[in-house]
């Protein structure tokens, strides 16, 4: 397998992408394309002592900001590392594509150049989340803010499809994300997406509604929301997790008792944290793209991209999982299906807006 990595996305980027890239080129033997600019990338490769490693580069000029209005920057930078590395994938020469900048940015580059799966409307982020004695897939993870109930259908399809093939369950149990289990909860939204989800038996195992309180309770295999709601979601988990490691690292340094106590459950503890810890997850997928693309957190740190490339390298599979997202969405109900216009003439009109949207920018008189 061959991860293109951009090497300029992220807070930490270039240090930790690249010392991330080395990390897992030691460490699982993984090729490696690390897209940047060359000169700072090299410096960074001698630093790590990375000269006998799978590791290549290959030149952008460009780089997309973390605080750049996605669109725009997808517009005004085909020479960024996102574009450039996306390119090589389309070419086959790469098997996925990762990246840890502007998630926004990356999400609209992969729909712009790889372009969306057949039926899928909107690609969505699916995040794995602690839940039961494993994970539970959270789609949308941030990518949709504002969302129709066909798109809840069709993250339910995606989330399925990635849930059999990759995490090896059979009948993946999949939940609408709601403030109540009871059928009537929800608003229009959710309950039109549950009657779609219910008419798609036996091919989507869909069990209802679920609470924000059943996702770590192992109910439900995939959390279908929509973005605004998972990426709060996600937070709340990342601040509890936080929070939980910070009291019980006080509770259990203070005094003899805990001193002793830490003694008989650290490695518990230890287990614990390792499963709340984002940095051990490594990056999340961008379901239907016609590609790999995985998006890591714009925090992470060289172990979350080392983990992150280990992950995008067994990503394998998503062409199965590609290859059935495809089949389930021509199992949706006609009815329930919206007029989506082919790809091309979706991103021309969008870019004919933004296009617009630019020129009155850049006419308006500074202030």
């Amino acid at each position: 397998m061959k991860v293109v990595l951009d090497a300029m996305g992220g807070d930490l980027a270039p240090e930790a992408t690249v010392e991330g890239a080395a990390l897992a080129a030691r460490d699982f033997g993984i090729e490696v394309v690390l897209v940047g600019d060359r000169r700072v990338v090299e410096r960074e490769l001698a630093r790590n002592h990375a000269a006998i490693l799978p590791i290549t580069i290959v030149h952008a000029s460009e780089v997309v900001s973390m605080s750049e209005e996605p669109v725009e920057a997808v517009l005004a930078k085909p020479n960024s590392s996102l574009h450039v590395g996306y390119e090589m994938l389309k070419r086959g020469e790469g098997d996925a594509f990762l990246s840890a900048g502007n998630s926004g940015a990356t999400a609209m580059a992969a729909m712009v150049i790889l372009g969306n799966l057949a039926g899928v409307d909107r690609p969505a982020m699916a995040l794995p989340v602690p839940s039961g004695r494993d994970h539970a897939l959270l789609i949308d993870g941030g990518i949709n803010v504002e969302v129709k109930a066909f798109n809840l259908v069709e993250f339910a399809v995606m989330g399925t499809a990635y849930a059999r093939h990759v995490s090896g369950i059979i009948r993946p149990r999949v939940g609408i994300l709601s403030d109540g289990a009871e059928g009537f909860n929800g608003n229009d939204l959710t309950r039109s997406a549950a009657v779609t989800l219910r008419a798609m038996a036996p091919d989507i195992n869909y069990i209802g509604n679920i609470t924000g309180r059943d996702i770590n309770r192992g109910t439900a295999d995939v959390v279908v929301t929509d973005g605004f709601s998972g990426n709060i979601v996600l937070k709340i988990m990342e601040g509890f997790g936080s929070f939980m490691a910070r009291e019980l690292r006080e509770f259990l340094g203070a005094g003899l008792r805990g001193k002793l106590a830490y003694l008989l459950v650290h490695k518990r503890v230890s287990a614990l944290q390792q499963r709340l810890d984002t940095s051990e997850l490594g990056g999340a997928p961008l379901l239907g793209v016609n590609g790999v693309a995985m998006i890591a957190h714009g925090s992470s740190n060289a172990r979350t991209i080392r983990n992150a490339i280990r992950t995008s390298a067994g990503e394998a599979l998503v062409r199965q999982v590609n290859t059935e997202i495809v089949e389930l969405m021509c199992k949706i109900p006609p009815g329930a299906r919206p007029a989506i216009r082919p790809a091309g003439e979706r991103i021309g009109a969008l870019f004919n807006l933004l296009r617009e949207r630019l020129v009155r920018m850049e006419a308006a008189p500074s202030k």
